[in-house]
């Protein structure tokens, strides 16, 4: 098997038992949300092409992953999500403050979705930010043939409260 097959592989196996674990423990909703057609064209797993921020009334787009970051989001028909997404260039840490740089240069979180027209909700259960957890996470997307957009609302960033939002382009593996 080549690594390209074995990676998507592994990511299935880890968010369905990062789903599993938070399902276990969660107090949040006790049964799934009924499908729908728009969960079936977002269920399966998404490789990340792309991950951008554009700055408000800017028409510049910065790239705080690098121009090869690489993540996946999961989709699965009992309704959770799982998705993880890495800088490019990481490097395994030596020491402390690269361990805690490693923080932030990676996205990850889990937890049940549902659909609201244009947009899914993710109610995070568990997340690499602790501070996601037990809040609601909207993305507004599209889907054209196996590629999914993902766009998050305006937010006003840590360093600078300039309004920002992120988008995400995704090709579904097969």
């Amino acid at each position: 098997m080549s690594i390209a097959a074995f990676v998507p592989r592994c990511f299935q196996a880890a968010a369905l038992a990062t789903a599993l674990v938070a399902g276990g423990c969660s107090t949040t909703q006790t049964s799934p949300p009924s499908p729908s057609a728009a969960d079936s064209l977002l269920v399966g797993t998404w490789r990340l092409v792309s991950f951008e921020m554009e700055v408000q009334d800017k028409p510049d787009r910065i790239f705080p992953m690098g121009r090869s970051p690489v993540g996946y989001l999961s989709f699965m028909p009992d309704g959770r999500m799982a998705v993880v997404i890495t800088a490019e260039g990481r490097k395994p840490p030596t020491s402390d403050p690269e361990r805690a740089a490693l923080y932030s240069s990676m996205v990850a979180y889990a937890g049940r979705f549902r659909i609201e027209g244009e947009k899914w909700v993710t109610i995070v259960e568990a997340s690499a930010n602790p501070a996601w957890v037990n809040t609601e996470q909207p993305r507004a997307f599209k889907i054209a043939g196996d590629t999914l957009q993902e766009t998050t609302p305006w937010f006003p960033r840590a360093t600078d409260k300039i309004m920002i939002r992120v988008v995400n382009t995704y090709a579904r593996v097969k």
